[in-house]
């Protein structure tokens, strides 16, 4: 991803929606001992509904992504 951005100063909204679910569930799996019950709740539940974000506007996202990434790739041309 910080390749990506120093490439084109831009990063993919799918990325970072797939980081933040991940993020949360991998600190809920390796780390639940050290945060209270309360916080990991509050990880779970913003991982479930980042999860929900992703899955329901995927094809949205994609497109975006994909415009984002023409638009980069035509200035990038440009400046040349």
């Amino acid at each position: 991803m910080l390749v990506s951005y120093f490439y084109d100063h831009h990063i993919d909204i799918k990325y970072v929606l797939e980081i933040s679910f991940i993020a949360p569930a991998i600190e809920i799996i390796f780390a639940a001992s050290q945060h209270s019950l309360a916080l990991n709740i509050v990880f779970g539940v913003f991982s479930l509904a980042s999860l929900l974000v992703y899955v329901l506007f995927y094809e949205t996202i994609t497109k975006i992504d994909d415009d984002m990434n023409h638009i980069n790739q035509e200035q990038q041309h440009y400046h040349r």
